[in-house]
Order: structure tokens, then sequence, then C-alpha cells
């Protein structure tokens, strides 16, 4: 079969007999002609036309017991990179960065940034960093920037964010 999609003729993969089917700048309901090759048959259907839409799902872990002052503390980044429902190589993601917000009780912030984290697709990727005094709140975002294929020349820019909130009792008065 072949399809006809905005007055393109859009043919199968050799090797399975899918027919792929870009994505659009005008995501929408579209008529769409399948069509045998020879031209014998047509039928008329509705497609649903989705747009280059880009997701970055990052899971963040650092056990909090490792969190004391002056120790290590070693985070632990599992991502995906999404193209609507399916997992696409991390590696299309570019200008990577983890940077890391240390903020004390005495309100001094302290960022880390790492650039160029080794992603890979199902691994985990970790960096420590030392824990400073009074640590009451960290943040951890993981930021990239992706090129639209189907829009030649512009770029997304796309991150995940974690904070964790920690020593809470210690701005108050109570002692337990």
């Amino acid at each position: 079969a072949v399809a006809w999609l905005d007055g393109r003729k859009l043919i199968p993969d050799a090797k399975d007999g899918r027919i792929l089917v870009p994505f659009t700048a005008q995501p929408g309901r579209r008529p769409i002609v399948l069509a045998d090759p020879d031209g014998g048959f047509a039928s008329l259907a509705a497609f649903e036309h989705h747009s280059e839409e880009y997701h970055l799902d990052a899971q963040f872990h650092v056990e909090r017991e490792q969190l004391l002052a002056r120790r290590e503390a070693t985070f632990a980044v599992r991502s995906a990179l999404l193209v609507g429902e399916a997992r696409v190589a991390p590696d299309l993601l570019q200008d990577v960065r983890l940077t890391i917000v240390s903020s004390t009780l005495d309100g001094i912030s302290t960022t880390t940034e790492v650039k160029s984290p080794q992603l890979v697709a199902d691994k985990v990727f970790t960096h420590s960093i030392t824990v400073p005094d009074r640590l009451a709140r960290l943040t951890v975002t993981l930021s990239g920037r992706v090129d639209l294929l189907s829009q030649a020349g512009e770029k997304r820019q796309l991150s995940a964010t974690h904070t964790w909130n920690l020593n809470g009792i210690d701005k108050t008065e109570a002692t337990s």
C-alpha cells in the first residue's frame, strides 16, 4: 500500500512495510488516501497528524542519609528523551547540563554545573558533591536543547527539575 497525505506520496519501508509519516507544524485531523500501489483500489480515511513534541523525563535520587555536612553525596539521574510517547536516543539532546543548586539556612546559595553529562538510555548517570553546612534546599535540574526536524532551524529547550527541602526544623524554635 501507499499513502497520500497533503499531496505527498508516502511509500512503505522496504524492510518491514511500515509507512512512516513525518511530523507536521500544523497538527490535527487530516484526510489520508490509502491506495494500492498499482492504483487499482483506494480508500479515504482520517488520520491524526501529530506535531514534533519532545519531553525530557528525568528521575533524580539521592540518599538522605548522605546529606550530612562536609560529606560526599552522590546523585543518581535516570533520563529519557521522548517524542510523543516513544523513547528516542538521548544523544539528540545538545548542550546538556546538570545544574545543582544548594541553599543553606543562612541564605547562601552555591551552584555546581556539570557540562555534557554522559546520558545513556536505560543507564543511570551519577555525580557527587560535597554537602554544605546547614543545608536547607537542594535543587537539581537536567537541561538541554533539541533540534526540531519538522521545522528546520528551530530548537526547543527542555528541562526536568527536582527539589529536596531539608532541615526545616532548624528554622523553628522546636528542638525535636
